[in-house]
């Protein structure tokens, strides 16, 4: 089964360091953008286990080398990382902490005995790889002091510079007043939808993956790979999904 939190994110978006950039627009003296990095930690699992030290620095390592800070990447954007960490994974936590994410401790978005739905409130501690802990994730979209963040699970790690998603979140837009100095049409012509042009006239709050691997064939959508979600943060939307959580609101299709 797919997991809660993908079906959840599926039906909500459906219904650093100073630098100077040089590409071909030109040389642009400015402070590049720093976008979040957010991984998160639910468990230590197993002491001996390596995965989460080496995933940990094989994944800051890609981004690095995808960033405006490896000039060779062409990439305008910086990084800082993030950890969201459940409390009961505090004990594992300093292993991210000394590689340079910077540790954020989160419990659940809603305690689990507030759920309202008494079948949804029993299958979420079960479902999944984590069970109700997998909602700790939701807290990417807190990180309101970053225009992008993008959230990814520890065993992924980025090939190529995501400017082109970047861009068309923050200038593919209705509005007419962004004061960047790259224009909608960049964004718009860029081939991020499988040859399909973005959407006209919509801000774009977020890229998503679809989860085919747990997709089953009752289902009528197939639901978002929480492993990877470029979001624009935001409280209200946060709080919407508290909301979804809360109320119980799940659906098979």
């Amino acid at each position: 089964h797919v997991s809660l939190l993908g079906r959840m994110l599926y039906a909500t978006h459906v219904h650093g360091e100073a630098g100077t950039d040089t590409n071909h627009y030109g040389t642009l003296e400015i402070d590049p953008v720093v976008v979040g990095y957010a991984v998160t930690l639910t468990s230590c699992g197993n002491a001996k286990d390596a995965s989460l030290t080496d995933g940990g620095a094989v994944l800051k390592h890609s981004i690095h080398l995808n960033s405006v800070r490896t000039p060779s990447s062409g990439s305008r954007y910086d990084y800082r990382m993030y950890a969201l960490v459940h409390p009961d994974a505090m004990a594992c936590a300093p292993k991210l902490q000394q590689m340079g994410y910077e540790l954020l401790v989160r419990d659940l978005p809603v305690p689990v005995a507030d759920i309202q739905n008494a079948e949804y409130r029993e299958k979420v501690v079960t479902n999944g790889c984590c069970g109700a802990s997998e909602f700790v994730k939701l807290h990417a979209y807190t990180l309101v002091q970053h225009d992008i963040v993008v959230h990814l699970d520890l065993d992924t790690l980025v090939l190529k510079p995501l400017d082109d998603l970047f861009d068309a979140m923050l200038h593919h837009s209705p509005s007419s007043s962004s004061s960047s100095s790259l224009t909608t049409e960049f964004a718009v012509t860029k081939d991020i939808e499988f040859g399909k042009p973005l959407p006209a006239n919509h801000r774009i709050d977020a890229f998503f993956t679809r989860d085919y691997n747990m997709a089953s064939k009752r289902m009528k959508h197939v639901g978002v790979q929480g492993g990877f979600l470029v979001l624009r943060p935001s409280l209200s939307v946060y709080e919407e999904f508290q909301t979804i959580i809360r109320e119980g609101r799940y659906h098979i299709d």
